[in-house]
């Protein structure tokens, strides 16, 4: 890449943060504030304890837009909100929960049971079998059944947890330099390792399982939604990209950027929230220089796919 292209890149993304600074100034939001202190700090540990990676995948689980704003819970602190729902006691107001696995495959089972009295069912003691009952009731209306709220969670997790056990828990810090390793070096590989992680999970595809990496502390993961997705289409001036282009399209350009793709995602997601006027503006009155510098990296695509 031509040395000005790759500076034009790092000077739009240090006025980027800039503009989310000047937001966070503006914006009350907690959450605003809490994840532009990460983009502002460069800052994030990866998560080796079973709790707080349990937290975590409970966290992403339910970030899938319609689920997050239903339970309203982004941080593990909120996770309470999930008794109010279940009509379950199992945690404690603004506190993050300790609970082990099996505390967990517990926790499922309970708001299982809450699900399967609905349909006037009998408990079930494991997880497969929970997700067997569940399904054989909703047989005819299974794919929208799996995308409400209460039903969801439960389904996802139930198949989310011994995923979990089996790949991460048994050894976390092998996991995390292992996957470390790869993407730092194969961002399509990197992806095609989440795909494969999401296969058997329930409503937790691709995106989810690179969110639930990334915050694992997986910097050269980005999670591709809708905040992303549209915005690395609309900032690459009508180009079209699959998911899977996307993810390295974002990698290239945060090593261009000079950051880990992490706090690129963090900028995108932020600034496409809540400053995406603004975000939008920065990015077309440069727009020369920065067609330029990404269509060199579009013809990069192939050899890291």
């Amino acid at each position: 890449m031509w040395k000005g292209d790759a500076m034009i890149i790092q000077k739009i993304f240090q006025e980027a943060q800039i503009i989310i600074a000047d937001e966070s100034k503006r914006n009350r939001s907690e959450d605003l504030f809490r994840q532009y202190e990460i983009i502002r700090t460069r800052k994030w540990d990866k998560i080796t304890e079973e709790p707080g990676i349990l937290n975590n995948l409970v966290i992403q689980a339910c970030s899938y837009s319609v689920v997050r704003k239903y339970f309203q819970v982004l941080y593990p602190e909120d996770i309470h909100r999930f008794d109010l729902h279940y009509s379950t006691r199992f945690f404690k107001k603004d506190s993050a929960p300790s609970y082990l696995y099996g505390d967990w495959v517990n926790i499922v089972l309970t708001w299982g049971k809450y699900l399967l009295s609905k349909e006037g069912l009998r408990e079930q003691q494991t997880l497969d079998g929970l997700v067997g009952e569940l399904k054989h009731a909703k047989q005819n209306t299974w794919n929208s059944y799996t995308k409400q709220p209460e039903s969801r969670i439960v389904l996802s997790l139930a198949t989310a947890l011994p995923k979990v056990k089996m790949e991460v828990l048994s050894d976390p810090l092998a996991f995390l330099l292992r996957y470390d390793r790869i993407s730092m070096d194969h961002p399509g590989r990197a992806f095609d390792l989440a795909t494969r992680f999401s296969e058997g999970i329930i409503e937790m595809g691709n995106p989810l399982v690179c969110n639930f990496f990334k915050e694992l502390g997986l910097l050269y993961y980005v999670k591709i939604d809708v905040h992303v997705g549209d915005f690395v289409s609309s900032i690459a001036f009508c180009k079209q990209f699959n998911k899977k282009e996307q993810f390295i399209l974002s990698w290239l350009l945060a090593k261009e950027a000079g950051m880990e793709p992490f706090f690129l995602d963090k900028i995108l997601y932020v600034g496409g929230k809540y400053a995406k006027q603004k975000m939008m503006g920065l990015f077309n009155q440069y727009r020369e220089q920065y067609v330029s510098a990404v269509n060199h990296i579009v013809s990069q695509l192939p050899k890291y796919m």
